[in-house]
């Protein structure tokens, strides 16, 4: 059997009118355990996005920015004829304590709610993983922002931080893996092993991983957030932990530690 490894980054407002096709998108990433980044993030069709940090996240506050349109329209193009409509308006959440995805799509005038989305089809995966790749590549109109409200916290459901920083002078920057998430991609398929158990019985499933990149780049406090197989569990988690040094999170220009979410999926293809 061919084996065939696959990741991604484990981050509502509509802005402006809408056109034919698809006008926005906005995607929702809640808590979990209080350490997994949350926010809003939506993007329109003329390359406008609007953030909304919640906590842990890029920016603590609402923050608007540019897409560059080669962007916006290979993110939009490609995603124009999934059947987002005849999707539920919410997905069965088969674990409370994990970071969910929510996602609103303008198109055509109508709009679609789809909560929960990481318990929905491959695609909405995809949808979540463009999108957190695109964020670097956003220009930020200015590096000052509303903080978030009392109010603002109490309906979004998490504590407020016990302090804000409202004039940031300095680009933010999430950890990256060296290289990039290509060479974090060929790191997996080349290192994981899929566990004989899970193959002989047939197991295939996601684990969801977090871990804390610390201000020097080092891996510390991995551990399984959601699994689904144990020997699958474990060499995940061993993946994580063999994971060289990454370049860590910037913020103010100091190198400050941050905690990511990378769930693992093993899945099985046979040869025809």
């Amino acid at each position: 059997m061919n084996k065939i490894f696959f990741y991604f980054f484990l981050l509502f407002p509509y802005l402006g009118q809408a056109q034919d096709g698809i006008s926005s998108i906005s995607m929702e990433r809640t808590p979990c355990f209080g350490k997994c980044p949350a926010f809003i993030i939506t993007i329109q069709d003329n390359g406008k996005v609007q953030y909304i940090g919640k906590s842990n996240s890029l920016f603590s506050g609402k923050i608007n920015g540019k897409l560059k349109m080669k962007y916006i329209n290979r993110l939009f193009d490609k995603y124009e004829d999934k059947d987002f409509f005849n999707l539920p308006d919410m997905y069965k959440v088969k674990t409370s304590d994990v970071s969910k995805t929510h996602f609103k799509i303008i198109k055509n005038n109508q709009g679609k709610m789809i909560k929960n989305a990481n318990e929905g089809p491959d695609y909405l995966h995809d949808l979540s993983n463009e999108i957190m790749e695109l964020i670097p590549k956003i220009k930020w109109k200015n590096k000052t922002f509303q903080p978030i409200t009392q109010e603002d916290d109490e309906v979004a459901g998490v504590q407020r931080e016990s302090s804000i920083n409202t004039s940031l002078t300095n680009e933010q920057a999430m950890p990256t893996f060296p290289n990039g998430n290509v060479a974090l991609n060929d790191f997996i398929i080349k290192n994981l092993k899929f566990p004989k158990e899970a193959i002989e019985s047939n197991k295939q499933g996601k684990v969801i991983c977090s871990f804390v990149v610390d201000e020097q780049g080092k891996i510390k406090q991995a551990k399984v957030e959601k699994g689904f197989f144990k020997p699958c569990d474990e060499e995940a988690l061993r993946i994580i932990n063999a994971m060289p040094a990454w370049i860590p999170a910037t913020k103010n220009g100091k190198k400050v530690s941050s905690r990511m979410v990378l769930p693992i999926h093993f899945v099985i293809k046979d040869k025809n």
